[in-house]
């Protein structure tokens, strides 16, 4: 059975709903701003791509109240994605897989905030607690809100989360395991805990302005944060074809490998098993939205990475970042890649790479600066995640 995609939900800096967020995306508007979440007055990252979210517009009020913000983000893209696939009930062969990275630190912070004895000795304290700050709690959640029988679980791999949640959400639907599988990614970094912990790295950038994130770019420095969720109805096309259902595209592969290197969880700099990854993937394909991440390491590793994946075709594919506009928003962010991916194949429209102003001599690639009409067959999602996790997912215009 070929899984499709037919329902999209987005929680994003540039928007809440897949339309927002897609004509935004085109249009290269910028999510990265001043943090508000908390008070990063003091911090080196000062920005991030933050969303413009009310949980109340989307859920019920008991709900919020028993949630942490990145349950909060998955449930409120799950209702979104819901009714862009026009479902109202769920079979009980559906499954819930969510990636997350370190969405519900949060609580753990707020808790230590409000009651700073508890680290001491044991203090009664919020009751919830343990509710908000479980790491399954983005997939309970939007399982009980799709009254979900099947498989619910939790992958967490860093930034490539998102990405083999709906790599193995596409595989249950390949092997007829599901009826349906509602996948989803989904973070929440922006707490003064984990904020302390990707600045003390040196992960995020210390200039201060919209335009710090550059994928790709001579002067790219590093990443800012983001925040939100995406979340798919992933069928088979049959299935599909029978409700009559709009599908956006075929998911026609997933694949991922561990860098595995000697060094703990450093970068592999010769890209040799990022690169045979997406060559596995890569027959077929003329576009590649990115991982992108704005690091100058990072970015250079990948571009290397996509010419040994490609071959002497890599100065004909074309390539996009979209973190310039959203942010690197760990797990979420490769959610983001996949709404932006699936619009791509059903529009045909790449979206800009957001401040790539100056090539590198460096990454002899075909970025994309501006929107542009490339109507690509198929295409591939790249993600790399810290400590050496690496993922494709490739997307197909769906034919009958």
């Amino acid at each position: 059975m070929n899984p499709v995609i037919t329902g999209m939900g987005v929680i994003s800096p540039l928007g809440n709903g897949i339309t927002d967020f897609w004509e935004n995306l085109l249009a290269g508007k910028c999510g990265i701003r001043d943090i508000t979440r908390f008070d990063a007055s003091s911090f080196p990252c000062r920005i991030a791509g933050q969303t413009d979210f009310h949980a109340e517009d989307f859920l019920e009020r008991r709900l919020v109240r028993f949630t942490s913000l990145a349950t909060q983000f998955a449930c409120a893209a799950f209702v979104l994605a819901r009714k862009d696939a026009n479902i109202v009930d769920f079979s009980s062969r559906t499954d819930v897989i969510v990636g997350s990275g370190v969405s519900n630190l949060g609580p753990v912070m707020d808790q230590i905030e409000k009651t700073p004895d508890v680290l001491d000795a044991y203090l009664q304290t919020d009751p919830l607690l343990i509710q908000k700050m479980f790491i399954g709690g983005p997939a309970s959640g939007i399982a009980l809100l799709a009254g979900a029988g099947g498989f619910v679980t939790t992958v967490s791999t860093a930034c490539s989360s998102g990405i083999n949640a709906v790599g193995l959400a596409a595989d249950r639907i390949r092997h007829g395991k599901a009826d349906l599988v509602i996948a989803a990614a989904c973070d929440a970094p922006l707490n003064h805990l984990v904020h302390t912990g990707f600045c003390s790295s040196g992960h995020y950038t210390s200039v201060n302005d919209p335009g710090a994130q550059k994928p790709f770019d001579l002067n790219r420095e590093k990443c800012a944060p983001g925040e939100g969720a995406a979340v798919f109805i992933i069928e088979s096309d049959r299935r599909a074809r029978a409700r009559g259902a709009r599908i956006y595209c075929e998911i026609a592969g997933f694949d991922a490998i561990n860098e595995n290197t000697s060094e703990l969880y450093f970068l592999d700099k010769t890209a040799s098993r990022w690169g045979a990854l997406i060559s596995r993937m890569a027959r077929g394909a003329n576009h590649v939205n990115a991982h992108g991440i704005s690091d100058r390491v990072v970015d250079q590793v990948e571009s290397v990475a996509i010419q040994k994946g490609f071959g002497r075709k890599a100065k004909r594919i074309t390539v996009t970042s979209i973190k310039g506009a959203v942010g690197s928003g760990l797990a979420a962010a490769g959610g983001f890649q996949i709404a932006a991916g699936a619009k791509t194949v059903e529009t045909g429209m790449g979206p800009p790479t957001l401040n790539h102003n100056a090539d590198d001599p460096a990454i002899a690639l075909n970025i994309l600066t501006k929107p542009t009409k490339i109507n690509p067959q198929m295409i591939l999602i790249n993600s790399h995640g810290v400590t050496g996790y690496n993922s494709v997912l490739k997307l197909r215009r769906y034919r009958i």
